[in-house]
């Protein structure tokens, strides 16, 4: 199974193709999780400064259980790469999944900066985890298409109450916002 997994294997380049859950996904319905923990192992062992590896390590160690070696590889990997969008959403993630919602603030907050791809899906799951609106807020950057995209979760999400915080905050913003988020929410506001 692992050499169907390794891309390629020399200490410089070694990879393996998306994330632990990606591959056991894409692979048999018998696969071994223990198998493919090893496999990201080895990769980490020849490629020690590939953050992919040590990310798709953290993913492949928790779905096995081992939660304290999980958070050492995600943490590996930030400090190859602290600001990486991608590498902060799936350790925020692992934080939440772990109960450590408090912890994942920050990672939370970097994927949100960092990659607009990102920004429904951390809006989402900060809702999930409980994290009170206040909270949310304190996360999300004063710019203007990060609140906007906010505002837009929340109308699209029927939590139109807490929007019209995201509202006074982009009332608030010295920029020029999203005339069509500002739209949407004023619809939302006349049908609800």
């Amino acid at each position: 199974m692992e050499a169907d997994i390794v891309v390629s294997v020399t200490a410089a380049e070694t990879v393996l193709n998306g994330g632990a859950g990606a591959l056991l996904a894409a692979a048999d319905p018998d696969a071994d999780p223990r198998a493919v923990a090893r496999a990201f192992e080895d990769a980490v062992r020849l490629g020690p400064t590939r953050v992919e590896n040590w990310s798709s390590l953290g993913e492949a160690l928790e779905m096995v259980g081992n939660f304290p070696g999980a958070r050492r590889a995600y943490e590996r990997a930030l400090e190859i790469f602290p600001r990486s969008p991608a590498i902060n959403w799936r350790f925020a993630n692992f934080l939440i999944r772990s109960g450590d919602a408090a912890k994942a603030i920050s990672p939370l907050q970097l994927a949100i900066k960092g990659d607009a791809s990102l920004r429904t899906g951390a809006f989402d799951l900060a809702w999930r985890a409980g994290m009170p609106q206040r909270q949310i807020l304190q996360i999300i950057p004063a710019r203007q298409e990060i609140l906007s995209a906010y505002l837009d979760y929340m109308v699209g999400t029927g939590r139109l109450d807490p929007a019209a915080d995201v509202w006074q905050r982009l009332l608030a913003s010295p920029e020029t916002f999203d005339l069509g988020a500002a739209f949407r929410y004023f619809d939302a506001l006349l049908y609800a």
